[in-house]
């Protein structure tokens, strides 16, 4: 989601638009409502809305964006990601799950940063993974359970022989199991879709 803040006609507006390429507009400390449209410069609502402006009732049918071009074309590029396979690949790949996400912060040698806790259920099975940006490192998704009773919760991935599996850190990184089908399918949202899925660049 992307917001822009502006003023008109003495009101604070707050402009956003989603990953769903819904467009809400929120004025002053009202409720955030649906706009109807981008057109000609301006953002619409859906019907008059009457608005209270130096204590005078007005009817308002649209607004004049200054950064209506921006703002245009951000949400054109969210109505083709939508229709774009990269969407129907994710919407084929979570029908039936459910997930959920929470953010938390972490301190590694670079500061602080976000990190995120997926809680996927697959099948009926739920498992639940960390996905962080490490410092240095980069990308990392661990799951938030044991992978064996000979370890502590944690391991790191490993693509093998067209497999998943799991690496546990004993005198060093070894094998420990293959994933399971709806583990290995939970894991794989994480990593195709996850927070930082196109983030795959180092921090410094």
């Amino acid at each position: 989601m992307k917001e822009w803040k502006f003023e008109k006609q003495d009101l604070d507006c707050t402009l956003t638009i989603n990953d769903d390429a819904v467009i809400k507009l929120k004025i002053n400390d009202g409720a955030s409502c649906d706009m109807e449209k981008l057109e000609q410069g301006a953002v619409y609502f859906f019907g008059n809305h009457h608005l209270i402006i130096n204590g005078e009732e007005k009817v308002i049918r649209g607004l004049i964006l200054d950064n209506y071009d921006e703002i245009k074309t951000y949400y054109d590029d969210m109505k083709n990601k939508i229709n774009s396979p990269y969407r129907k690949k994710k919407e084929k790949m979570l029908e039936g799950v459910q997930w959920n996400v929470e953010e938390y912060s972490e301190r590694d040698e670079g500061g602080k940063t976000k990190s995120y806790k997926h809680t996927l259920v697959v099948n009926g099975e739920t498992f639940v993974f960390k996905e962080r940006n490490l410092f240095d490192v980069g990308r990392v998704i661990n799951p938030a359970y044991k992978i064996s009773d000979e370890f502590s919760e944690g391991g790191i991935p490993s693509y093998k022989d067209g497999k998943w599996i799991w690496l546990g850190f004993n005198a060093g990184w070894e094998e420990v199991r293959e994933m399971s089908q709806n583990e290995a399918k939970a894991f794989e949202i994480v990593s195709k879709y996850g927070k930082y899925a196109k983030e795959t660049e180092k921090r410094a």
